[in-house]
């Protein structure tokens, strides 16, 4: 039985990925206390009748860190459970806007003012941050790109073992927050420059066209490519579950995009969907 667990920052998702997991055919549980979920997932099994489970846990659970440590550990040794723990998260300025939008008081309360309740939130949750499986920035998604995320990859009853996240991205905007590596790649051939190209994105044959026609371009792929294809293994060997790679040019529009589309089409065709899921982000194609 597929268990995930969704915590992190309150106004980060959490309840819209709940929603989406029951979407795609998982019993969902909101705010059940962490002590109660190994009990929860042997009545689940003793039923019989799911098989793909979500709850979430939060910050309104007292000690919530220690005490969801501490039933993911027993919950690894229930027969038939596999937990994964799922970790959203978004940035200062995103989750005072979020809050601001909707009106809502943080969970923590208002005595101290919103900015010090979510910092303090984030203390709280930073040891279930470190051993997530799956770390989710939703900082630059908008709503249906969150939800696309999380379709993508527990859509089917085969779980992937690495979950891939590229993410295309302008320099010019800042760095994604969520990066486990980032390709720089302000080396190749700018389109930008060209009259004709200047207004299509990295998403137009010709743009890709122009960016990969050089040897530099060929050379880089392939070396690339060569050292993912070294890579890959030894992460899926070491234990990891989710990697993300950020590509990088000025703008975001053109040679990044082309960059991680390529990126995207190498790793489903070198490792295959039971290996790896891959998702791709062009967080400032349309800046």
């Amino acid at each position: 039985m597929d268990f995930v667990i969704i915590t992190g920052l309150s106004g980060a998702g959490k309840s819209t990925a709940l929603r989406t997991f029951e979407d795609i055919g998982f019993y969902c549980m909101d705010n059940l206390p962490p002590q109660l979920l190994p009990k929860f997932a042997e009545v689940i099994l003793s039923s019989k009748a799911y098989s793909r489970v979500a709850t979430v846990c939060d910050v309104r659970s007292q000690n919530v860190s220690d005490e969801l440590l501490a039933a993911l550990a027993e919950l690894s040794g229930h027969e038939g459970v596999q937990p994964l723990l799922i970790f959203l998260d978004a940035g200062l300025p995103v989750l005072l806007r979020r809050f601001s939008t909707t009106r809502r008081k943080h969970p923590l309360g208002a005595a101290e003012g919103l900015e010090r309740s979510i910092e303090r939130e984030r203390g709280l949750l930073l040891a279930l941050r470190e051993k997530a499986d799956i770390l989710l920035d939703t900082s630059d998604l908008s709503l249906r790109e969150f939800q696309e995320k999380l379709i993508d990859f527990f859509s089917t009853d085969e779980r992937p073992r690495l979950l891939v996240y590229l993410t295309s991205f302008g320099y010019k905007f800042g760095l994604p927050t969520s990066a486990d590596i980032v390709l720089d790649v302000r080396f190749l051939p700018n389109p930008f420059y060209d009259s004709a190209l200047t207004h299509q994105t990295g998403l137009d044959p010709g743009v890709r066209e122009f960016v990969l026609k050089t040897d530099d371009a060929r050379i880089f792929l392939e070396k690339t490519e060569d050292w993912f294809s070294f890579l890959i293994p030894k992460y899926v060997e070491e234990g990891k579950s989710h990697l993300g790679i950020s590509i990088g040019c000025t703008g975001g529009r053109h040679r990044s995009v082309v960059v991680a589309e390529r990126l995207k089409s190498f790793f489903e065709s070198r490792f295959g969907p039971g290996l790896l899921s891959v998702s791709v982000l062009h967080r400032d194609v349309g800046k």
